[in-house]
């Protein structure tokens, strides 16, 4: 039956990613579909549709309320995974937003995207934080998730969810940043960054420096990279 749901993409899902429960599981397509897969008695499909080009990368919250989502669109999306407006958009991530700015506001601009494609967008420091690598810059954002229950109805219509750019680190030898790694169900302060000229970095982030790098270290472009985490 699993199988069937997942059928009904109808494009090649390219990534799949399970919640850290195991109650969950996220598909991306190559067309930019994702779903929301909820596992029980009776599977529920929920689907997220805000992309225009292939998923990335997919990344739940510590707690699984919330997914990431890049795509190659140019742009990084945040979603509701738990309660009754599940799969509902909380935030695009775009490069002109460096400020506070809101979805509302998002909607109502010309917002300009990401020059290239976002290869991957994580949650960090237990989801205080959402890490984003495109082009050769590694972004470190700062979010807000506005209570749909203030009383204040203006405050409540501005926004979901506020967020700004607090932090990047740019790989200045490599075109681009092929992917990254860093913990976050654990405070550390370290990133695993990979470049596309075979580079590998650990980059010291509360000190915004590196502090280990390792050139060409594969015979090819790396596109997966990991920290031990423990058995």
């Amino acid at each position: 039956m699993l199988k069937a749901t997942v059928d009904t993409m109808k494009s090649p899902i390219v990534c799949v990613q399970y919640s850290n429960s195991g109650e969950v599981i996220a598909a991306g397509t190559q067309h930019g579909n994702v779903e929301l897969l909820y596992l029980g008695a009776k599977t529920e499909v929920v689907p997220l549709k805000i992309h225009t080009s292939g998923i990335n990368s997919l990344a739940f919250s510590s707690g699984d309320k919330y997914l990431l989502t890049s795509s190659s669109d140019k742009s990084a999306s945040m979603w509701k995974v738990l309660g009754t407006d599940r799969g509902n958009l909380l935030l695009q991530l775009r490069q002109e937003h460096t400020n506070i700015e809101s979805l509302a506001l998002q909607k109502k601009e010309q917002v300009k995207s990401f020059v290239k494609e976002v290869r991957k967008a994580s949650f960090y420091y237990q989801d205080l934080l959402i890490a984003l690598a495109s082009e050769n810059i590694l972004r470190f954002y700062s979010y807000e998730i506005v209570d749909p229950k203030l009383k204040d109805d203006v405050k409540r219509l501005q926004s979901k969810v506020r967020y700004k750019e607090v932090q990047r680190y740019t790989l200045r030898d490599a075109q681009s940043i092929t992917t990254f790694a860093i913990h976050n169900r654990i405070k550390s302060h370290y990133a695993l960054i990979v470049g596309s000229n075979k580079s590998l970095h650990l980059y010291n982030i509360n000190m915004c420096e590196e502090v280990f790098s390792l050139n060409e270290s594969q015979g090819r472009t790396i596109h997966t990279a990991k920290f031990f985490e423990g058995s």
